[in-house]
């Protein structure tokens, strides 16, 4: 498997600590592990990185845990690089 490392842009602003638990609680009760959550003013960023048979596959695993979180996704930006080719 490879791993890949990318980012998901989610268009909910975070303005205190306890939205920030309240989303990181959510995002774990759907299965999120392996990722970074990074908040703003325009919304959030989950930096995620994924083993997976392809990045096609690691991506759409992704967004349906967000999905499944209650959010929508704005955006997804790739890294250019693999990570780890195993």
């Amino acid at each position: 498997m490879t791993e890949y490392r990318f980012t998901l842009f989610v268009p909910t602003p975070i303005h205190t600590h306890n939205q920030l638990l309240e989303v990181t609680e959510s995002l774990k009760a759907a299965g999120l592990n392996g990722a970074s959550i990074f908040g703003h003013k325009e919304g959030f960023e989950i930096i995620y990185k994924r083993s997976a048979e392809s990045l096609q596959s690691a991506v759409a695993f992704a967004v349906a845990q967000v999905k499944n979180a209650g959010y929508t996704i704005s955006g997804v930006e790739f890294n250019r690089e693999t990570v780890m080719n195993n």
